[in-house]
């Protein structure tokens, strides 16, 4: 007699290799958002989806932290008096993934007619340049976990951040435990009628 794999686990595999579409908020101050997170540190990570983000905020100064309102993201500049959520020229912030993702999008606002931004590669390659209020394909650009990325404003005009909209690979943890649950009942079911046909 074949033996066939029971649905639950062939279910569970191929869950596994599903992935989500994730909206990183930038421009928020509700909880659980990363502007929230991250508002008022130089640096910290921010956890959304499944999903850890490390970031640290830069300036031309000293004493930069990430700063969200309800509807506006930025870095201010302590020492030079810059306490806006926006992005001035030479602001910006590096950030990781703690796991691969693809870069779907990001969404811009408040541009001014000397904006203008860009998102490359740390030290390497540029992903896009930023020149208008709005969305932004970013080609569906992959990202290793842990490479590092750097947003920076690079015009005269501030301009603040929306949100990064990332495609995830992996299941958040959470589903790992659902899938483990599946197969486990697979497992279970399939003994159970095995000890019925030998009885």
């Amino acid at each position: 007699m074949k033996r066939f794999l029971p649905l639950s686990i062939l279910f569970a595999l191929l869950t596994l290799g599903a992935s989500a579409q994730i909206t990183l908020e930038f421009n928020s101050t509700t909880a659980g958002t990363i502007g929230a997170q991250l508002d008022d540190v130089a640096a910290g990570t921010a956890t959304f989806g499944g999903l850890i983000m490390s970031a640290t905020a830069f300036a031309d100064g000293e004493g930069e932290a990430f700063n969200a309102t309800s509807s506006s993201f930025g870095v201010n500049d302590g020492p030079t008096g810059d306490t806006t959520a926006e992005f001035d020229q030479n602001e910006g912030f590096t950030f990781s993934f703690s796991q691969d993702v693809t870069l779907d999008s990001l969404t811009v606002s408040s541009f001014g007619g000397d904006s203008s931004g860009s998102l490359d590669f740390d030290g390497g390659a540029n992903i896009t340049s930023i020149a208008a209020t709005g969305l932004t394909s970013l080609s569906d650009t992959t990202v290793s976990s842990g490479t590092l990325l750097r947003f920076t404003s690079t015009g005269i005009s501030a301009f603040s951040l929306s949100n990064i909209v990332v495609t995830s690979a992996v299941p958040e943890p959470s589903s790992f435990a659902a899938l483990a649950g599946l197969a486990m009942l697979g497992f279970v079911g399939s003994r159970r009628r095995r000890a019925v046909s030998t009885a």
